[in-house]
């Protein structure tokens, strides 16, 4: 980004503690994604279901959730992150 490294350092760690509060709270939104979708079609033995539940819900919310925030706390900078 062509920063000085005292800049850089000064992005960088908002963003990575913005990654680690959006990482926890991936996994509360996927508990009742779980609890949801996953204990509904095992208890109906639906196979396919079950793996698309397991596999690509999961992925989906993770997009949707890490996309957006990293995407306007890279664009506009650390400012954005500390308020």
């Amino acid at each position: 980004g062509d920063m000085k490294p005292e800049a850089a350092i000064a992005v960088a760690v908002p963003v990575g503690l913005l990654g680690s509060y959006l990482y926890q709270f991936r996994f509360f939104v996927n508990t009742f994604v779980m609890q949801k979708f996953t204990d509904k079609y095992a208890k109906s033995a639906n196979d396919k279901m079950l793996t698309v539940s397991i596999i690509l819900i999961p992925i989906l919310v993770a997009f949707l959730i890490f996309v957006p925030f990293m995407f306007v706390s890279l664009y506009y900078g650390a400012p954005v992150i500390a308020d």
